[in-house]
């Protein structure tokens, strides 16, 4: 494996298989439960989900379809020190899969109607980190109430 810092300190690891045709490009983002007060536990892994909801290019399903027509698969998870995002597809279709990723990363798009998450009236923060994975059950309480948890 070889490690690529560039000026900006953006840091690069590569690792080429000449046996295998598919390629990975990951993100890391330092930002994971650890980092999270009380009052905003949780936040990274709903922010993790929130990106796939689109860019200010494409929607979520536009990402969804542009993914799968180049063969590509994108997901992400959160961990207790980093959110990780990633996109694996073959050799020749990488770099259109990176670009969908990076920018659902750079351009999210984030609307207060969308941002929201189930959550009866009396959770608590903590129990905030268990709320569905499915975009079908986000709804409920708005992104200014999580703006103020952040803040």
């Amino acid at each position: 494996m070889e490690l690529i810092t560039l000026s900006n300190s953006l840091r690069i690891f590569l690792n080429h298989t000449d046996t295998l045709r598919s390629a990975t490009v990951g993100v890391w983002i330092a930002s994971g439960s650890r980092f999270e007060k009380e009052k905003n536990s949780g936040i990274s892994h709903f922010i993790e989900h929130i990106v796939f909801k689109g860019s200010e290019k494409r929607s979520g399903f536009e990402i969804a379809e542009g993914m799968d027509e180049i063969g590509a698969y994108v997901n992400a998870y959160t961990t207790k020190e980093y959110t990780f995002f990633y996109t694996k597809a073959l050799d020749y279709q990488i770099l259109k899969a990176a670009d969908i990723l990076f920018d659902m990363l750079r351009n999210p798009r984030l609307l207060k109607e969308e941002c929201t998450f189930n959550c009866i009236p009396s959770c608590t923060p903590s129990s905030r980190r268990t709320f569905s994975n499915s975009s079908a059950h986000i709804s409920g309480v708005s992104i200014e109430s999580e703006k103020s948890m952040i803040s």
